[in-house]
């Protein structure tokens, strides 16, 4: 079971056995993300060490950006439950606060040199780390390469002559383009609080869950394919449904799950993108929106039974069109 610690400098140097380190934002846990964590394991395996692992729980830009919008790819407990899912042994989880980022480069290496269980380091070719971005992977290797530690750097990932990188996944959420959730371990997917709505839906039998979110880029305002999971009774698994998604213009969020009539209010949901179908329109009546959402869920249906994905069902749909490696069921 992964030991996690929040905002802890002092626990780092506590580790008291081997281990092998890897530090990065992590968010989307995209193709090049889980290529550094493989690696990490690789080595944990082959040398019998522990897996430690150096994490942020909001985004860095929030401390630069004037005008900063949350643009976490996922929530930050979803990011922990895949650490853990997967065999991290220690999570260590801060805050991008104004200490951290003033601390020097120098001084974070002192830090991670301050627990002599660390025996090797993985982290990207992109990495940086201290004051102003002073730090970078080449001197992370020079320092530790005079401290008897090993530091393999991964290089970046490309595919289809695309550098696969966060900045990239959030260009193409905020676009509508989901053609990106091949390089997510899980399509993306928005995870809130169902919360009561205007109930205008149930009036022409479109009943829609409206969710309150957490910190999460959101996409832009349209009408998308969606596919919606909520909890069983059970509370330890998942039931999958086809749904369509509306996005109005201030960041609204209803969902309207196909063929069900569900109680969902005041429960947490999570709505994975798969398609763009429309953009917004003016609505002239509520007859009008009628019309509009029979004809959307008609072409969701085609759409859905176009890419197989009637056939196989939601849940397996899903981990179809994901960018996986790793063999781990959510």
């Amino acid at each position: 079971m992964a030991v996690i610690s929040y905002n802890l400098l002092e626990d780092f140097p506590k580790i008291n056995h081997d281990f092998v380190l890897t530090i990065g934002n992590f968010d989307g846990l995209h193709l090049g993300h889980q290529t550094i964590l493989k690696k990490t394991f690789d080595i944990a395996f082959e040398k019998g060490y522990k897996k430690v692992l150096i994490t942020f729980s909001n985004k860095p830009a929030a401390l630069f950006e004037e005008n900063f919008l949350n643009t976490q790819i996922f929530p930050i407990t979803s990011k922990i439950e895949y650490f853990k899912r997967l065999g991290i042994d220690y999570i260590f989880v801060f805050e991008f606060n104004s200490n951290l980022k003033n601390l020097s480069a120098d001084d974070f290496l002192k830090f991670l040199s301050s627990n002599s269980h660390l025996k090797d380091v993985v982290v990207g070719q992109n990495f940086t780390f201290g004051k102003s971005k002073s730090g970078n992977s080449t001197l992370l290797k020079k320092y530790f390469e005079n401290n008897n530690v090993f530091v393999t750097i991964i290089p970046l990932l490309y595919k289809e002559g695309k550098l696969i990188s966060s900045t990239m996944i959030r260009q193409h959420i905020i676009s509508g383009d989901f053609s990106i959730n091949k390089y997510l371990f899980e399509p993306f997917y928005i995870k809130g609080l169902v919360e009561s709505g205007k109930h205008f839906g149930r009036l022409i039998e479109f009943p829609t869950a409206n969710i309150y979110i957490y910190e999460q880029i959101i996409p832009r305002p349209a009408v998308y394919a969606t596919i919606t999971a909520y909890k069983k009774d059970d509370l330890n698994s998942y039931n999958y449904d086809f749904s369509m998604t509306f996005i109005g213009a201030k960041g609204e969020i209803e969902t309207h799950i196909f063929d069900k009539n569900l109680d969902l209010y005041n429960k947490e949901i999570k709505v994975y993108f798969i398609s763009f179908i429309r953009d917004n329109i003016k609505l002239e009546s509520l007859a009008h929106l009628e019309n509009l959402l029979q004809n959307d869920k008609g072409n969701i249906i085609k759409f859905f039974k176009s890419i197989d994905a009637l056939e196989i069902g939601p849940e397996k749909f899903l981990k179809k069109i994901s960018g996986r490696i790793f063999d781990v069921q959510f």
